[in-house]
């Protein structure tokens, strides 16, 4: 999804530059020992869809919609929970491009939580 490419990209640069003006560059989390990470996740799934094509288990799975709320239709909780939020992360002046209406292409990315044992890399002996 392009807004997540460009903004995600602006964003994560924006902050390496301050983590490396600032002399701490030594504190970013992608230098971070593995024996340190509080969780570890497994990608399961990723796919490209169209956003408003999002059905009720996805709208969940983001965690827009309150714990309390049951039943209802998806495309209430779209109106009602996904497009807010969703449009209240995109630039004002790219909602024409980028918001809830103009319905752009997603990234969608399903993720596990695992224990660090199921971990695939090996533990490094040599330090």
């Amino acid at each position: 999804m392009m807004i997540h490419s460009m903004n995600l990209t602006k964003i994560l640069i924006s902050r390496i530059t301050a983590f490396l003006h600032a002399g701490l560059s030594q504190n970013l989390t992608i230098h971070m020992p593995k024996e340190a990470a509080r969780i570890f996740l497994r990608v399961t799934d990723v796919r490209v869809e169209r956003l408003q094509d999002m059905n009720m288990n996805d709208i969940q799975d983001e965690g827009v919609v309150p714990n309390s709320v049951k039943g209802g239709q998806w495309q209430q909780w779209q109106r009602d929970y996904m497009k807010p939020v969703w449009n209240s992360i995109v630039k004002k002046s790219d909602l024409n491009k980028y918001g809830w209406n103009a319905n752009p292409w997603v990234w969608v990315t399903k993720f596990e939580k695992i224990n660090k044992e199921d971990t695939p890399w090996k533990e490094n002996t040599t330090r």
